[in-house]
Formats: structure tokens, sequence, C-alpha cells
């Protein structure tokens, strides 16, 4: 099975855990995103042990960890279910819309590699993991990478790789590249978190060939992240060019 991917630059959905837990709320959200303008999607692999393994686990922050939330606690209420994968991929194909995912440990990359998952992201937390960056290269895949620093991930880097600029902040204040920096040269896009889509359509206008933005529907917003993630109606407008 093979996968194509749109040659200009190209608009990622990230859907991260905006399906509330609910699967018929990830196919809208699926379809949402197609006809928002997106390009490809992207879904996020893990367990809660494999994250707690990767991170660490804590007090959550406000206004879970004010619940007595742990970390682990909002792993696993965040996370897509294994069940949901091979249905999300079928649907994606249905829809012409290339899948991809975010991965957090070697469990989840032979689960997605079962799936045929065509590449794979490294979250801008765990770009230091260079044990989980060589099982993710190993696997032949282009590679995708987020870096608030060129510094963070240089040593990890191959030729082939995409790196995009995550700008400090949950969510990103300003996300503009650091200073001296176009993109093409170190940082190839931008992964964004946040609800302005003029970030996006300004980082396309500069050169960006990918930019990744949290997704979520207006009528149904993100129970965890709806501060971070742009509706299928700002989503639209950045594609078209944030004008």
């Amino acid at each position: 099975m093979t996968r194509s991917f749109a040659p200009h630059c190209e608009w990622v959905a990230e859907i991260s855990n905006n399906h509330n837990g609910n699967f018929d709320l990830a196919v809208r959200l699926f379809h949402a995103a197609k006809n928002a303008g997106a390009d490809s999607v992207k879904l996020q692999c893990y367990t809660p042990d494999e994250l707690v393994a990767l991170r660490g686990d804590s007090l959550a922050p406000d206004p879970w960890g004010d619940q007595g939330w742990t970390m682990y606690n909002l792993y696993a209420k965040a996370m897509t279910p294994r069940e949901w994968f091979p249905k999300l991929f079928d649907l994606a194909d249905e829809l012409d819309l290339p899948i991809f995912a975010s991965v957090f440990g070697l469990e989840s990359l032979e689960f997605l590699e079962d799936l045929y998952c065509p590449r794979y992201k490294i979250a801008s937390l765990d770009n230091h993991h260079s044990d989980l960056i060589a099982a993710c290269r190993a696997t032949s895949k282009p590679l995708i990478i987020s870096a608030s620093e060129y510094s963070d991930v240089w040593h990890d880097l191959d030729t082939d790789d995409t790196v995009l600029y995550c700008a400090p902040g949950y969510p990103q204040e300003e996300p503009s590249l650091p200073a001296g920096h176009t993109y093409g040269d170190v940082f190839h896009g931008l992964s964004y978190h946040g609800q302005n889509p003029a970030f996006g359509a300004h980082a396309a206008r500069y050169g960006a060939s990918m930019v990744e933005a949290h997704f979520q529907l207006r009528e149904e917003r993100s129970l965890l992240e709806s501060n971070i993630s742009l509706d299928q109606h700002r989503f639209a407008h950045m594609v078209s060019g944030g004008a």
C-alpha cells in the first residue's frame, strides 16, 4: 500500500484528542478536515504507559491538577483507542486524505507499521529520545520532527527529515521563527498550537513546506485542547491564505 502527499505547502490537520473519546466525532473531524482543505490528517498513537515512560508522571496542569489528575490520567483521557486506528486509516483512504501519526514508543511504532503508516512524527517534547528516533529510522519511512531550537535535534537529523518549528508556549502566543532563520534553511515548516489562522498562512507565504495545526469542530469543541486548536472555519481560512 502506498500513500501520496501534496507537493505544495502541506496542510496537516492534527486530530490529537479532539475526538473527545467519541468515534463518530472522529469520523466527522476527518470529513471536516477534508472539506476545510487539509492535505493530510495526523493521529497520536500511544498508550499511557508509553508516554509516562517517555516523559514521566506528575500532577497534571490545572484545571485537571486541581481535580487530582496525574499526567497518566490525562494521557488516558486523551488517547485515541487502538481499535479505532484501522477504521480511521480506511476512512482516510476512502476520503483520499493521506494519514500518518505521531509515535511515542516502540510498541506503538510496531502497531503502526502493521497499518502501513507511511511516515512518523516526533513531538517537540520527545526529540531528544535518540532511541525512538533510531527505531523510526529503521522503518525507512520519512520522519517529521518538531523542535523549538535547531540545536535540540541537529545531532539526530537526516537530510530527508522535515523539521517543524514549534514555538514555546501552550498556546503559542507568537510562533515566529528565531531571529536569522527562514523557512527552508533549518526549519521546513510550522507546528502550530493556537487559534489564529494568520500564523500558519504567514508561514506558508514565507516558504513553509508543511503547516500542522490542531483541528476541532466549532460545534463540538475539544474538551482538552480547545484553546490550542483551529476549528474547521479558521483552518479553511488559514489554507486560503488568511486574507
